[in-house]
């Protein structure tokens, strides 16, 4: 039989607690202090730069790409300004989740900070050669390649990561089944978001293998593997864009509508089941995640039915009502104790 309808189980709120007032300015200054940095050397290096700036070096020898010097600088300057000022506006913008606002400081403070690298090495290579065609980067311009790393985990060190503190899981009580009945329950959760984007980096695959194919051999090597990475991760988007959730007496399965199997959890590694709401920025963000420990599908935050197995690893995916398969869990896993 399958298991009867009845009305959705609440699951307890887990309440966000931002880190302390002042971290958030402190965690900004830092995406903003490149811009300062860039505005402050381009008053000072822009005078002394010949007409074109060295960008491009292909190995450890003189440069073999020029930029005109002060569009290259400008734009670069707009760009990490624009950066910042996005970071900045989620940052203090009050419906974003706390979890999205911490990951887009330390994202802007990386490409703010990467984006001062570049043109500070390129311009410094410059002024310190004869001209821009002997211009060298160096082997300290590329370890600097390992700065805005750096400066994103001072970011977030910064900033610091919101705690979430969530009530004392509900109990969940086994689903009654008389000896003689058996139960199963299923579900399918559809990913608009995911078929879109699979579409979208369909065509994008297909443009690369469209190039590959009639772009010169020159171009070839570079089309190529942009097409492969293009169209893999479209099928992977399109197979995790219709899953079938299911609980029955071999357990826990999640299977695509293209019938690739995506989890499986046999009755016998179930250790507890439960209902709990769920914050994407615990598990990885959204999608299939893995973290050390534990793994989760994800497809937008609110209750979500947690697996405990017996190795201690987690297993978690977001349903409408995850009290139901949580209780037949309970009931099969204790049937067969």
């Amino acid at each position: 039989m399958t298991t009867p309808d009845r009305p959705a189980a609440r699951v307890p709120e887990a309440r966000v607690v931002r880190p302390a007032p002042w971290r958030r300015p402190l965690a900004l200054g830092l995406v903003w202090l490149p811009v300062v940095l860039l505005a402050v050397l381009g008053s000072v290096w822009l005078p002394r730069l010949p007409d074109v700036t060295a960008s491009h070096w292909s190995g450890s020898g003189a440069a073999d790409g020029f930029t005109a010097s002060v569009p290259f600088w400008a734009w670069t300057t707009a760009v990490a300004a624009a950066i910042a000022a996005v970071a900045t506006i989620v940052a203090y913008a009050r419906r974003v989740l706390p979890f999205v606002a911490v990951w887009c400081v330390v994202g802007g403070a990386f490409v703010t900070a990467l984006a001062a690298l570049l043109w500070t090495a390129s311009a410094a290579a410059t002024l310190r050669a004869p001209g821009p065609e002997q211009a060298l980067l160096g082997a300290g311009g590329v370890a600097a390649l390992f700065v805005p790393f750096a400066w994103a985990g001072l970011a977030f060190l910064a900033h610091g990561r919101p705690a979430v503190v969530r009530p004392e899981p509900a109990s969940i009580e086994p689903l009654p089944l008389a000896d003689t009945e058996r139960a199963a329950w299923s579900t399918t959760l559809t990913s608009r978001m995911f078929l879109y984007l699979a579409a979208g980096v369909g065509v994008l695959g297909g443009l690369m293998t469209f190039s590959a194919a009639n772009g010169n051999p020159e171009t070839r090597g570079i089309f190529v593997p942009l097409a492969v990475l293009f169209v893999g991760v479209a099928f992977m988007l399109l197979v995790l864009a219709r899953v079938r959730v299911s609980v029955d007496g071999r357990g826990l399965r999640l299977t695509s509508w293209l019938g690739f199997p995506v989890t499986r959890i046999p009755l016998d590694d179930v250790a507890a089941a439960r209902a709990e709401q769920l914050e994407p920025g615990e598990w990885g963000g959204w999608g299939y995640r893995w973290m050390p420990g534990r793994t989760a599908f994800v497809l937008r935050r609110g209750p979500a039915l947690v697996v405990d197995r017996r190795d201690g690893r987690q297993f978690a995916v977001t349903l409408d009502d995850p009290a139901t398969p949580a209780a037949l869990l309970e009931r099969l896993r204790a049937d067969v104790a």
